[in-house]
């Protein structure tokens, strides 16, 4: 014999309703708890950030031709500097041995 609907139902929900009323509330967070749940959401928030702004980004795909006609340009301009360091290298060296012989011939007179 199987008892009638309605009492299963009963007999289901008393023993459903007494677990769970038996069963310790859980303990409210502690201090410590909460500060290291904050702490490790803003590790995290942190390492999210970290990965969007250092990670390498995918480059451009320029043309090896437009990368050689570069380097051919800033090798031009690279040995244009370095022939106008040396002129003007050149014209200070001339200007210093001026002035150190007008400083040598003042020198003199001054003894």
């Amino acid at each position: 014999m199987r008892p009638a609907g309605p009492l299963l139902k009963i007999i289901n929900h008393q023993l459903i309703t007494h677990k769970f009323m038996d069963s310790p509330l859980p303990a409210a967070p502690t201090q410590t708890q909460t500060w290291v749940g904050i702490l490790t959401a803003v590790a995290g928030a942190a390492a999210v950030v970290a990965k969007k702004r250092f990670t390498r980004k995918q480059s451009s795909a320029i043309a090896k031709p437009a990368l050689d006609a570069l380097n051919a340009k800033l090798d031009l301009n690279h040995k244009e500097i370095l022939a106008t360091i040396g002129a003007q290298s050149t014209a200070i060296e001339k200007r210093l041995d001026a002035l150190e012989s007008a400083v040598a011939r003042l020198d003199e007179r001054t003894k």
